[in-house]
């Protein structure tokens, strides 16, 4: 039977063999209020398809406030007003760490609450498994809904063009496509899910030292505790970068290649053409990531208090406050 058909849809969502084989006891306790999130959204599919994307939309209409919400809380704190590019950047980094945070949990105990073999099938594993491994892909496509539509909007408040954020267009893109075709086939969820966690694990470092980075810039939050948490957020991300980005994220690329391509599990599990269409991909992420890991090597060789981006570094006329024109 094909992977990704209604069996599997029907055994995945169905309340009572969730309640037989998904009790709360057996869930890890850092995926239930996700598993629980997940069942309680109301179901909605695309028309004339089995696929549901109700947890997508769900996923993508909770970040948008939150953005908002951040944007406007801010000023509330000592930063400049809303609409200035320094705080809708910084709301932008705290909604981002934070949804990385999450993801990074639910990820790490999705991989570890079962045998790590990249290219199984989903429905070999329990149902609130399924679920909750569905539900972090369906959050993690909402969120590259949700940071898509603020780039563009952002764009278009600041009166400038998206200019190196097509990269990141791109790459959402093709990570929303791997995780949309993972989900419709039924099997390589766990070559996403590494991914996601050796990719996003530096994330929160990252959005840390960029929130740093821009309340340095503003005079009313500048002291010097700030500069020391600047110094400790940058050599931290620095370190977590270049372990994910060097080591971590390599080895599991070709532990990736490896199972699909020579392995008989992977390639009866994940057709060719889709195997075709993810290694590009995947190594494409991680050698693109050359300038980033050229920077963090950097910030690491400065050491500890020799601080790369601090309130003197030059970030461009779009983050000068209106007090220095």
């Amino acid at each position: 039977m094909c992977v990704g058909t209604t069996k599997i849809k029907t055994e995945w969502k169905t309340s009572s063999a969730a309640e037989e084989d998904g009790s709360t006891e057996r869930i890890p306790i850092a995926l239930r209020p996700l598993v629980s999130a997940y069942r309680s959204v109301p179901r909605f599919s695309i028309p004339l398809t089995d696929f549901d994307v109700s947890f997508i939309l769900a996923s993508f209409a909770a970040l948008c406030p939150l953005r908002v919400a951040f944007e406007n809380l801010l000023p509330l704190a000592g930063w400049p007003p809303s609409d200035t590019r320094l705080t809708i950047d910084a709301a932008g980094s705290f909604v981002s760490g934070l949804q990385a945070t999450f993801l990074c949990v639910a990820c790490w105990s999705c991989l570890v609450s079962q045998p790590y073999r990249p290219s199984s099938r989903i429905d070999s594993a329990p149902v609130w498994w399924r679920e909750a491994v569905t539900s972090v892909l369906d959050y993690c496509i909402g969120y590259m809904m949700y940071d898509t539509v603020f780039l563009i909007i952002t764009a278009a408040r600041t009166g400038t063009d998206l200019g190196g954020d097509i990269m990141f267009l791109g790459h959402h893109f093709a990570t929303s496509l791997t995780m949309l075709s993972a989900r419709r086939l039924g099997a390589g969820h766990l070559v996403v899910m590494i991914l996601m966690f050796t990719g996003e694990l530096s994330s929160p470092f990252m959005n840390s030292h960029m929130v740093l980075r821009l309340a340095a810039r503003v005079p009313e939050l500048a002291s010097p505790w700030l500069h020391t948490m600047l110094a400790y957020a940058e050599f931290s991300y620095s370190i977590v970068y270049v372990a994910m980005r060097i080591f971590l994220g390599p080895i599991s690329a070709a532990h990736i290649t490896y199972e699909l391509i020579f392995t008989k599990r992977g390639r009866e599990n994940v057709p060719f053409w889709l195997t075709a269409l993810w290694l590009p991909m995947i190594w494409g992420v991680l050698i693109g990531s050359k300038p980033y890991i050229d920077e963090a090597l950097e910030m690491l060789s400065d050491g500890l208090w020799q601080v790369k981006y601090g309130p003197d570094y030059d970030m461009g006329d779009l983050y000068v406050l209106r007090d220095e024109l």
